[in-house]
């Protein structure tokens, strides 16, 4: 697949039915490809139609105006003519080009971002470690996380919650359980879940349960929560200090 060029024709609109399922099928599972959406989009919007075909006008002025000095030129410039011609058509695509990089970075030095923006950028459901336990109520455990890996996120929760009757300290199955309630949009009790593992510091998944947590503060635009848990966990200096400054430095 040219991605590229689907990236652009998503974008316009052009896809039939079918090429925007699959596409989208591709974008759900694919962070990379999330984030070339998203980036491709910010351009687009920040670089306008005026500004796109004054500089289309510049450069067919210049390859234009060159053809006609071809033209009129004498047999014995002719020569020289065409290689004014080719320096002028590497001129003008040298300007687009350049238009293009200082138009991407005067993007990514100014754009502001709402926090339900940074949340998008960053945010994807966490892939279940390889894990297998057993005997008694952890076999319960594999069922719940394969229907987490399927997508099917409101039986998840109910399978992890049963987990939990038996066990309310089992971090996996609270960890997991908060992953899928930010899917089903019930934040508050992802939150109330990623809080206890994090009040419990020897807790497995307690740093991922604080970016997450920062994560679902940025989803509600509770600002001033997400930029403290974001400190944090830069002050700890762990796994997810550089994403952290990330979000810091698109926040501010």
């Amino acid at each position: 697949m040219n991605t590229q060029g689907m990236i652009e024709k998503y974008l316009d609109g052009n896809m039939d039915e079918k090429e925007k399922i699959t596409f989208e099928e591709k974008l759900r599972n694919d962070d990379q490809l999330r984030k070339d959406v998203m980036f491709h989009a910010e351009v687009n919007e920040s670089i306008s139609d005026i500004d796109k075909d004054r500089l289309r006008q510049k450069i067919r002025k210049i390859i234009e105006g060159d053809t006609v000095n071809q033209f009129s030129a004498t047999a014995n410039r002719q020569k020289t003519t065409r290689l004014f011609l080719s320096r002028s058509i590497l001129i003008a695509a040298s300007l687009l080009f350049l238009f293009s990089i200082g138009s991407i970075l005067f993007i990514l030095n100014t754009k502001t971002y709402t926090p339900n923006e940074i949340f998008e950028y960053y945010y994807q459901p966490y892939t279940p470690d390889v894990v297998t336990r057993s005997s008694g109520v952890d076999d319960m455990l594999n069922p719940a996380l394969d229907v987490y890996l399927k997508g099917e996120y409101e039986n998840a929760t109910e399978r992890f919650n049963d987990l939990l009757t038996a066990n309310p300290d089992d971090s996996m199955a609270l960890f997991y359980a908060a992953i899928a309630y930010i899917e089903t949009g019930e934040y508050q009790k992802a939150i109330d879940h990623f809080k206890y593992i994090i009040n419990n510091e020897y807790y497995p998944y307690f740093y991922h349960a604080q970016w997450y947590l920062g994560l679902t503060y940025l989803k509600l635009e509770e600002t001033d929560k997400a930029l403290h848990q974001f400190n944090t966990i830069i002050d700890q200096n762990k796994y997810y200090a550089d994403r952290a400054s990330d979000v810091l430095s698109r926040l501010n």
